[in-house]
């Protein structure tokens, strides 16, 4: 029987209205079984912020059946694949579809993560590029490190940046109440500058995350570098 599935598994109609409902569903929502029948999957499964008629499920069950599987990525950073197979119970009659929806959330997270490493490491490669290259003045190095840097972090499109160094000022100008990370050059003997990033603040509110911290103070350490080799 669909009790026996371990994720939560609807029977829908065409319409998006739940015929039947297992217990993991029931569980989920904090409801009974014969309480989720009737009401609408898309109001209580997918994604609220979208009609049905533009959801990547309900889209679909108008259509000639056939099976199909759609990933839905809901509030709260919540993500969801959905398993849908059509099937018919009396000959004749318009199929509906057995829907089961596994929570995904978890390996989403991981391969986000795992892609925002890759992102900082291509970005670390092509500042090391930059530092190697004997020929470029600080001025010209500081500002080819300020094109590649956003390369590096969660919200490229969104980062902001400032410098402040001996061999002039670099980027944009820090806001008053913005919450940012710093990181300063420095040798043994003196500071002569300092790096400052933000995320643009016209929108939601973005958080830093650790390593973003060690990659500024790492690019803060290369530059640091070709200063003393200079």
């Amino acid at each position: 029987t669909y009790d026996t599935i371990p994720d939560p598994t609807y029977i829908v109609d065409s319409g998006q209205t739940i015929q039947q409902a297992n217990l993991a569903a029931a569980r989920i929502h904090g409801t009974s079984a014969a309480q989720l029948t009737g009401r609408s999957v898309h109001e209580l499964v997918h994604d609220p912020r979208i009609l049905a008629a533009n959801c990547p499920v309900c889209s679909q069950l108008d259509k000639p059946p056939k099976e199909f599987l759609a990933q839905l990525n809901l509030p709260n950073n919540k993500t969801v694949e959905c398993h849908l197979a059509p099937f018919t119970e009396r000959l004749g009659e318009k199929p509906v579809w057995v829907m089961v929806v596994h929570d995904i959330t978890k390996r989403q997270l991981l391969l986000q993560d795992l892609q925002q490493r890759v992102n900082e490491v291509r970005c670390l490669n092509q500042i090391n590029q930059l530092c190697n290259t004997t020929h470029v003045s600080m001025t010209e190095l500081l500002n080819q490190v300020m094109q590649v840097m956003p390369s590096g972090f969660s919200h490229p499109e969104r980062i902001r940046l400032n410098i402040e160094s001996h061999w002039g000022d670099f980027g944009d100008t820090i806001p008053a109440q913005a919450a940012y990370l710093q990181t300063v050059f420095r040798d043994e003997l003196q500071q002569f500058g300092r790096l400052t990033v933000w995320y643009d603040q016209d929108q939601d509110t973005l958080a830093f995350i650790n390593e973003e911290q060690r990659l500024i103070d790492h690019i803060s350490s290369q530059i640091t570098d070709v200063h003393t080799r200079l």
